[in-house]
């Protein structure tokens, strides 16, 4: 196992992919709003033709990409509480990163509950269902302020999943 404090520059983030690849566990941190800017925020790191590369690696090798943000708490006696994304590499995952699909990736973790993975709306709505934050706090946090106000309030919006995309000859 091995762990990277952050990762911050391209020789850095060069070795934890292939050393992921070698079948070792590497965990990693980078500073990025959500598990979906990850994947831009890595690939920024290289030139553009290394881009292919780099998705192959992170589609062959990813096994999870958790994000945080701390949240000041409601409950008495504690400062913080964890608002978490949780994204697992699955199959549809892999092709998504593989392909430069990341846009796809938030439907997938709302759709992709039962799986283990979530969203920080999720998150943070069972912060404040728990009463660990308050809703004013947790909906500064949210990426979708009135997503998560519409949950707190009992409405539910059945996501649209993913649009097919069809691959022509050309």
């Amino acid at each position: 196992m091995i762990v990277i404090g952050e990762m911050r520059g391209k020789e850095t983030l060069h070795a934890g992919l292939t050393t992921a690849e070698t079948a070792h566990l590497v965990f990693a941190t980078l500073h990025t709003v959500d598990t979906v800017q990850a994947f831009s925020r890595i690939l920024e790191f290289f030139s553009t033709d290394r881009h292919p590369f780099i998705r192959a690696c992170l589609a062959n090798g990813l096994r999870a990409v958790m994000a945080r943000r701390l949240l000041p708490s409601s409950k008495e006696g504690v400062k913080m509480d964890p608002a978490t994304e949780v994204l697992l590499a699955s199959p549809s995952v892999s092709e998504r990163i593989r392909e430069g699909q990341e846009e796809d990736l938030h439907a997938i973790i709302a759709d992709s509950t039962r799986d283990g993975m979530h969203s920080f709306t999720d998150s943070l709505f069972r912060l404040v269902n728990e009463n660990y934050v308050d809703l004013k706090t947790a909906a500064a946090f949210a990426p979708h302020p009135e997503q998560l106000r519409s949950k707190v309030h009992g409405v539910t919006v059945k996501s649209d999943g993913l649009i097919s995309r069809i691959k022509r000859p050309q």
